[in-house]
């Protein structure tokens, strides 16, 4: 039921940034909307939990963090910055569990998905604000130069 809700939030925050963001805001919410199906598509055609979905995760997550540091650099945007830096924790999930096979699997677990709501918040909010500045200001330049 939570993977539900989530779906549901996230879809809805994604359609809400393509609506009333920009550039940053778009890429932003097409990444988590890919990651969410590419993942989705992965634990359709596997059922090895272990090696294969970790291995998995951790490309799908390296992406993502290449993806957000990019944007976060490029953008004139700080939340994108604040995003970056929660994806950060999620690929140390991986690290640590590459160098540490005994951790604790719920530990990993949670490192691993913790991230995803303040992400999809982050991404609401900076909308929100991306909105607001508009309106004061009539211009909010996507990227800085």
């Amino acid at each position: 039921m939570r993977v539900i809700i989530f779906w549901a939030i996230l879809f809805l925050i994604a359609l809400y940034a393509f609506r009333r963001g920009e550039k940053p805001e778009r890429i932003m919410a097409c990444t988590m909307v890919s990651m969410i199906l590419a993942d989705l598509s992965l634990h359709l055609v596997t059922t090895n939990t272990d090696t294969i979905i970790n291995m998995a995760h951790l490309i799908l997550d390296t992406l993502m963090w290449v993806i957000f540091v990019g944007l976060a650099l490029k953008a004139n945007r700080l939340w994108t910055l604040m995003v970056a830096a929660l994806q950060t924790v999620t690929l140390c999930s991986h690290i640590a569990r590459i160098f540490s096979i005994d951790i604790n699997a719920q530990a990993y677990g949670i490192m691993q998905v913790a991230a995803a709501y303040p992400m999809l918040l982050i991404l609401a909010i900076g909308t929100w604000r991306h909105q607001q500045r508009q309106m004061q200001m009539g211009n909010d330049p996507s990227w800085s130069v």
